[in-house]
């Protein structure tokens, strides 16, 4: 289920709960912040940005982006306004749904990326992840639950998905 539809299924009750890049807090749903992931630029290996260690989102103004579809995660819009915000609109050249096809895209040349950091290792030497600075936008990772779901087992399997104690 794609994120853009998962609010819409814990709303009516066929979920229980969402991981999502996206924290949500209204009259129905509340999110809590499982880990902190920051973005980072996803390039093709033998790009010349690969021999900087840190760049910012300007950087990448001129490249050819590969960048998650606009109307499949609110993440995907976010990362779109950060460029905007840079100074920039990126130019799309692929988009794909999945974030291991995005670094695949990378992988073969099609363009650079914004991915979290925690993807960093998934293709290894065939992507190279350049840090962003300390204005990195980020992708940090969030339970987003009912709020009428105080106990149980969907309070219980948030904290321990949070590195916190199930208490008894």
């Amino acid at each position: 289920i794609q994120p853009s539809q998962q609010l819409a299924a814990l709303r009516d009750k066929r979920i229980d709960v969402s991981i999502s890049r996206t924290p949500v807090h209204d009259d129905v749903l509340t999110s809590t912040l499982l880990w902190p992931d920051p973005v980072q630029a996803a390039l093709p290996p033998g790009h010349p940005l690969v021999a900087r260690r840190t760049l910012t989102l300007r950087d990448l103004r001129s490249e050819p982006f590969v960048m998650l579809r606009r109307e499949s995660s609110a993440h995907a819009e976010y990362l779109m306004q950060c460029c905007v915000q840079a100074g920039f609109a990126p130019r799309v050249a692929q988009s794909a749904v999945e974030l291991p096809a995005i670094l695949s895209l990378v992988s073969v040349g099609l363009g650079v990326a914004l991915v979290p950091s925690s993807l960093g290792g998934l293709f290894g030497s065939r992507v190279a992840m350049r840090a962003l600075g300390s204005r990195a936008p980020r992708a940090d990772v969030h339970a987003v639950q009912r709020r009428d779901q105080d106990v149980g087992v969907v309070p219980a399997f948030v904290r321990v998905v949070g590195g916190g104690a199930v208490s008894e």
